[in-house]
């Protein structure tokens, strides 16, 4: 009877706190704690220190290269791509978008391609659903694909601090893994929808929205620029009706979408300093960096604790790696310092890094007075079926709207049921479950900006654009990392 009212406690908080986004998360994730340790006499588990603070490390220089303007970069040339190649849309949106994310660390960069996809979609008489979902799937698929996303570093911290596996899985082994899963499932996903919905001439919906000249000349009109900024603070929902806020970093937490219109977008026209490609450069060497240290252990220094000799874990390599690539931005690129704590990467980052704590938290208390209890009851079946792990990840990640709070949350007590390691690395995709109900911040965006109306939400809410290509992605990215954990690991 207890244990059943300590879980209601669990989901009141998770489902409430996501209502309020990110920051609401980890407030109301604090309330379930304080009934946990005062009402029901449980011991206090250990807030995730290590992660948060390799969150606040990447977040920290992903920020000043935002303010540097070397994110725009990026989008510019992603643009370049996607205009040159117009036909193509719906294979190269999706891989375009996934790729920014696994270079970025941060789904955030979606927000500024969205226009630009819309437009030359409609302009080549493309359905624009079909780049435009598989685009917000893969923004979101990337980050299991990126060294410096919130989530893998949560998973390299809890691989090596928790599971007490050390440097058996290095940063370049997870990837060797994650990469190829992941883009297995953004490619599938982009295959199936080149053939999704209706051609725009045998639409009778978007036909009668045209016969109006007014939505013909906003739909087919002429872009105008946008920044990444207000492109995240003003999407627009186009005939659906709904507003949430999201809340996890998978991790880029955002604000609810509201009414309205939108225009498109174009990059094509700026031109970039020097001190803008400079700190690109500078925040891809800080990558290389990371991964040449977690490909080499021999290149980190050693030093002697307890007697005993040990390397310097790759977690703190990540959180040095990345303030010095953001102090050499900093002192290089001519960013305004007062305006990194401005833009929407770090306000984003921030958030995460609230609900990441509050929900660790809540849940490490939770599981550690019980962690017995369900080895004795549910040890077995974990071990006996290991994808009832990724199921429980995929639902928790909902709930949480986080790929890395889920993982936090999740994956610690998946080692201690007896998963092994790396199939926690093989299943890493199901920590993208978000997509679920149109709710999050990207998807919510998405449909804002294709002005056709063809990216939506059902009737029946759960029947929107994103359903498929999510569950498309999720699927095959699992099978493809339990095949590889198999034969490599």
């Amino acid at each position: 009877m207890i244990l059943t009212l300590q879980i209601v406690v669990i989901l009141a908080c998770l489902l409430l706190g996501t209502h309020y986004g990110g920051i609401g998360l980890g407030l109301i994730s604090g309330v379930g704690l304080v009934i946990f340790v005062f009402v029901f006499g449980l011991t206090p588990g250990e807030p995730p220190v290590s992660v948060m603070l390799t969150i606040l490390a990447v977040i920290g220089c992903a920020s000043v290269l935002q303010s540097a303007g070397g994110l725009d970069v990026m989008m510019q040339f992603a643009e370049k791509i996607l205009r040159r190649h117009p036909k193509y849309i719906t294979i190269l949106a999706p891989l375009t978008t996934w790729t920014l994310t696994l270079m970025c660390g941060t789904g955030h960069v979606v927000y500024t391609m969205f226009p630009i996809i819309d437009d030359i979609a409609i302009k080549n008489n493309i359905r624009p659903e079909r780049p435009m979902a598989a685009a917000s799937v893969a923004s979101q698929m990337g980050i299991t694909a990126s060294p410096v996303s919130v989530a893998t570093v949560s998973l390299v911290t809890i691989l090596g601090a928790k599971a007490g596996v050390g440097d058996a899985y290095s940063i370049p082994q997870i990837l060797m893994i994650s990469i190829p899963a992941s883009l297995s499932g953004v490619l599938l996903t982009a295959l199936w929808s080149m053939r999704r919905g209706k051609d725009l001439d045998d639409d009778p919906d978007f036909q009668a929205r045209i016969a109006d000249p007014e939505q013909y000349a906003y739909i087919y009109g002429e872009p105008a620029a946008v920044s990444a900024d207000s492109a995240l603070k003003t999407p627009q929902l186009i005939g659906a009706g709904v507003g949430a806020g999201g809340s996890g970093m998978g991790d880029h937490p955002g604000a609810g979408t509201a009414a309205g219109g939108n225009d498109g977008s174009t990059l094509m026209d700026r031109t970039f300093s020097r001190e803008a490609f400079r700190s690109m450069w500078i925040f891809f060497a800080g990558i290389a960096t990371v991964v040449a240290l977690g490909a080499f252990s021999g290149l980190r220094p050693s030093f002697t604790v307890d007697g005993e000799t040990e390397k310097l874990s790759m977690n703190l390599v990540i959180q040095m790696a990345m303030l010095v690539a953001g102090a050499f931005i900093l002192l290089t690129c001519k960013v305004k310092a007062n305006e990194i704590n401005n833009g929407s990467v770090f306000k984003a980052g921030m958030t995460a890094i609230f609900a990441v704590f509050g929900v660790a938290w809540m849940a490490d208390t939770f599981f550690s007075a019980h962690i017995d209890a369900l080895q004795d009851s549910l040890g077995s079946v974990v071990q006996g079926a290991p994808w009832t792990y990724a199921i429980v990840l995929f639902v928790v990640s909902k709930l949480v709207n986080s790929q890395a709070a889920a993982l936090v949350a999740i994956a610690p007590i998946g080692l201690a049921l007896g998963v092994e390691p790396a199939l926690i690395i093989g299943f890493f995709g199901a920590s993208y479950g978000y997509f679920i109900l149109p709710t999050y911040p990207s998807d919510l965006a998405c449909i804002g900006f294709d002005r056709s109306g063809t990216t939506r939400i059902g009737k029946f809410v759960i029947n929107h654009s994103f359903i498929i290509p999510g569950l498309i992605s999720v699927f095959t990215s699992c099978v493809v990392g339990f095949a590889l954990v198999t034969l490599f690991l």
